[in-house]
């Protein structure tokens, strides 16, 4: 049997840039911490506090984006609590209604937290997946251009 040579279409030059950044991501120590299944969420889940913030549809200046990446930065790793902290630091006293509302959202978040902790949501969760994917025909594709 003759041994395959895959042809490559990319520029030797090409290769000769992306080939040492492919070998680092393929390190064994490093493919060694994805064997757990981790994911990315928690870069996702700031990812998607900051353009809460900031949405990437509506231009802002360097300055804005920077005050929305150190807010979430705050809220993703203190909670809604960490605003009340930090206009106490400038010393703005923060109302009724401001530590209601952040109050609320805290306790809104862990509650949700401990919810898609509990083996019985995680177990409602893969069987409503489950289901859906069973009532998808492997004939049909899942997408067609122009098919809406």
């Amino acid at each position: 049997m003759k041994d395959y040579k895959h042809k490559n279409s990319l520029p030797a030059s090409v290769m000769d840039a992306i080939k040492p950044v492919f070998q680092e991501l393929s390190k064994r120590d490093l493919l060694e911490r994805c064997v757990g299944g981790f994911t990315q969420n928690p870069n996702e889940s700031l990812n998607g506090l900051i353009w809460r913030i900031a949405p990437k549809g509506t231009f802002v200046g360097r300055d804005t984006i920077e005050q929305a990446v150190y807010d979430a930065v705050l809220v993703f790793n203190d909670g809604q609590s960490s605003r009340l902290k930090v206009l106490l630091t400038l010393g703005v006293t923060p109302r009724k209604f401001c530590v209601q509302w952040i109050n609320r959202e805290n306790k809104r978040r862990l509650t949700a937290a401990g919810k898609a902790v509990l083996a019985a949501s995680k177990e409602a969760r893969v069987a409503r997946r489950k289901a859906a994917m069973e009532g998808h025909e492997e004939d049909e594709p899942a997408y067609l251009a122009g098919g809406f």
